[in-house]
């Protein structure tokens, strides 16, 4: 809890009042700490997908292929962990 407070202080400008009111205080400090809270939940559904990404490396065998024409990235399935499209 600590650590959450002493970054919302040092980088998103919470260590002085720049608002007069409480009310003002209350909202800023609610958004930025509801911003941490969805930057934390970001890093942990990423955390979700590599381990996804890894059981379906280890259980199917890869194929890797090089696109050299453009095609349309949208139908190709990506693990978002890599720089190498994956098709399975």
């Amino acid at each position: 809890m600590e650590r959450l407070f002493g970054t919302a202080k040092e980088y998103h400008n919470l260590r002085y009042t720049r608002l007069r009111g409480k009310s003002k205080m209350e909202a800023t400090l609610g958004l930025t700490l509801a911003c941490l809270n969805m930057k934390k939940y970001s890093k942990i559904m990423a955390g979700i997908v590599f381990l996804v990404c890894l059981k379906v490396i280890i259980s199917r065998p890869i194929v890797i292929t090089i696109v050299k024409e453009k095609t349309s990235w949208i139908n190709i399935p990506v693990c978002l962990q890599s720089e190498i499209a994956r098709i399975f």
